[in-house]
């Protein structure tokens, strides 16, 4: 079935011959009216232009003021270490190791070396 056949079908007005020329130069001149008064009036209500600006002023305020007390929040102090190393005091120092056994059962041992370089 042809695609205009089809359509033919779906409308009633086309299958009894269509408008008559009376209402479809109704509806035309109704479609051209509604075209021109959509061109000659702006996009927003006359009376609220001034809206967009100050809706835009007001979002760039509030993102600036929570950036202003995030900002003062985070805290930029000296933090002090978890471990604090001892100077060397002319004594040998045992080797660091970390030891852990595994699930199995297998223990493992590493030792760091400080004077190890690659």
């Amino acid at each position: 079935m042809k695609l205009k056949q089809y359509l033919i079908e779906g409308d009633p007005a086309a299958r009894d011959g269509g408008l008559d020329a009376f209402h479809a130069d109704a509806m035309r001149q109704r479609v051209l009216l509604e075209a021109l008064e959509a061109t000659t009036q702006p996009a927003v209500a006359s009376g609220l232009w001034w809206l967009r600006p100050i809706a835009v002023a007001g979002a760039l305020a509030a993102c600036l003021i929570v950036a202003v007390v995030i900002g003062t929040r985070i805290n930029t102090g000296e933090s002090t270490p978890a471990y604090v190393e001892r100077p060397f005091q002319g004594r040998v120092q045992p080797p660091r190791q970390l030891q852990f056994s595994s699930p199995g059962g297998t223990r493992i041992i590493w030792t760091f070396h400080q004077e190890f370089d690659l």
